[in-house]
C-alpha cells in the first residue's frame, strides 16, 4: 500500500501496529513519502522518525486553552498562519525539538499549582519557583527526512467523530481551521481530497 500512497497518517504511535511498520514506513518517508503522526493523546515517544524532539509530561502544569499556528510560510499553515485557536484542555507531550524541526504551531502552559506562589511565602527551592515560568511548547512540528517529510500535531481531541460519509451539516461542525489544515495536507500530499492516495496506519 506504501508504494502506491502519496501521504500516510498514523493516530497512534504507541500502538503495535505502528512499531510493526515503522522501519517500513521511515524507508518510504526516506524515499520521499509524507508522514503525518496525528497523535491527539500526545502518545508518542522515542522513534528515530522523531529523532530530535524531547518529550515531557509534567502534571504540575496546567493544560493549556488555546494554541496558535506559526506566523510562517509553510504549505499547511496557507490560511492559517498567525490564527490563535480556542480548544479545550491540551496538554502536548514535546518539551522542545532540535533546529531539524520547524514550528508550525504552539502553545503555553501554566502552572497547576498557583497557590503556592499566589501568596506572600518565601520561595523554598529551584523547582518550586520554577513553577511560575509558563512553558511553551510545540503542538505542530514538521521536518524534512532524507527525500520526505515527518509531520507532528498534538493538537488534543476534537469533538466531531469521524465518520466514511459526512453530509453537509455534520460537516459543519468540524472547526474551520481544521477544515482548512485538511485541506492544505491534501494539497500539499499532492491530491485535493482524493482518499485513494492515503493510507492509514493503526487504530
Amino acid at each position: 500500500m506504501l508504494s502506491r500512497a502519496k501521504l500516510a497518517i498514523v493516530y497512534d504511535p504507541s500502538s503495535a501496529a505502528y512499531r510493526k511498520l515503522q522501519p517500513a514506513l521511515e524507508a518510504w518517508v526516506r524515499g520521499g513519502g509524507k508522514l503525518l503522526i496525528w497523535d491527539p493523546l500526545s502518545r508518542a515517544g522515542a522513534d528515530s522518525l522523531l529523532e530530535g524532539i524531547t518529550f515531557w509530561a509534567d502534571p504540575a502544569h496546567e493544560p493549556a486553552r488555546k494554541f496558535a499556528y506559526a506566523d510562517a510560510a509553510y504549505p499547511l499553515l496557507t490560511g492559517l498562519s498567525g490564527a490563535t485557536i480556542q480548544t479545550g484542555p491540551l496538554l502536548p507531550g514535546m518539551r522542545a525539538a532540535s533546529p531539524a524541526w520547524r514550528e508550525l504551531a504552539y502553545t503555553v502552559v501554566m502552572s497547576g499549582n498557583a497557590e503556592q506562589y499566589a501568596r506572600p511565602w518565601d520561595t523554598f527551592g529551584p523547582r518550586w519557583t520554577s513553577l511560575i515560568n509558563t512553558v511553551r511548547m510545540p503542538v505542530m512540528v514538521a521536518r524534512e527526512y532524507g527525500a520526505g517529510t515527518v509531520i507532528v500535531a498534538q493538537m488534543g481531541v476534537w469533538n466531531t467523530p469521524p465518520k466514511a460519509q459526512m453530509n453537509a451539516d455534520r460537516l459543519q461542525e468540524v472547526p474551520p481551521h481544521l477544515r482548512k489544515l485538511a485541506e492544505n495536507l491534501m494539497n500539499w500530499a499532492g491530491r485535493k481530497g482524493s482518499a485513494t492516495d492515503v493510507s492509514r496506519v493503526g487504530p
